[in-house]
């Protein structure tokens, strides 16, 4: 048991692998992987087996506008950590892989000039339970919290279920530019207006 313990897990312990999946190097990824979309129908992929089922007793095809589920194979990169976790067989309770938050802090000082500590780093679920932690934790009843629209639905219903108050901030149409944007005017505005607003969301591709 001792030298099993000791030994270095791939999966767990490869530095490399997590550069290549969070700066995008070598990442398995080409402009022929674009083409390569398997079916998914029978899977149980939301997007796909959701409402086909339903619709095509009609003999009605549908055409899914979703959101954060692109049909691309995964890079090869990925499922070769799958398949080194899931070859090892046993799934028990893990923690934060080392070194993510040191390669998170360089990814983001490298890219965006943007130099955080790597004790900042806590890991979460998801998106949605990460957003309910920081309205409970960062505010109080009752008060505000702040996010451009539109904007992923969570952001919208999350306060509510915390017992906070969704505050709404409408993106502009830049004409000229054929984009929603950033409305910075109305965002001093609102918060100007309303001192209850303890908290902003930023939802990528709101981020400037």
């Amino acid at each position: 048991m001792k030298q099993a313990s000791e030994r270095a897990l791939p999966w767990f312990t490869e530095q490399g692998l997590v550069n290549r999946m969070l700066v995008g190097h070598d990442a398995g990824m080409s402009h022929d992987s674009l083409s390569d979309c398997p079916d998914r129908h029978g899977t149980g992929a939301e997007k796909w087996d959701r409402y086909a089922n339903k619709l095509s007793a009609d003999g009605r095809e549908i055409i899914p506008f979703w959101v954060a589920d692109m049909d691309f194979r995964s890079p090869a990169c990925i499922v070769e950590a799958i398949r080194q976790r899931t070859d090892h067989a046993v799934f028990g309770y893990t923690h934060d892989t080392p070194g993510f938050a040191p390669t998170l802090a360089a990814h983001l000082k490298r890219q965006h000039g943007w130099v955080i500590d790597p004790a900042w780093v806590i890991g979460v679920p998801g998106i949605v339970s990460g957003l309910a932690v920081t309205a409970r934790l960062l505010t109080e009843p009752g008060d505000g919290i702040a996010s451009f629209t539109p904007v992923y639905p969570p952001f919208l219903f999350l306060p509510r279920l915390a017992g906070r108050q969704t505050v709404r901030v409408p993106l502009v149409a830049d004409q000229a530019a054929g984009r929603w944007a950033i409305d910075w005017e109305g965002l001093e505005a609102t918060l100007a207006a309303d001192s209850n607003v303890k908290l902003f969301w930023l939802c990528q591709p709101h981020n400037p």
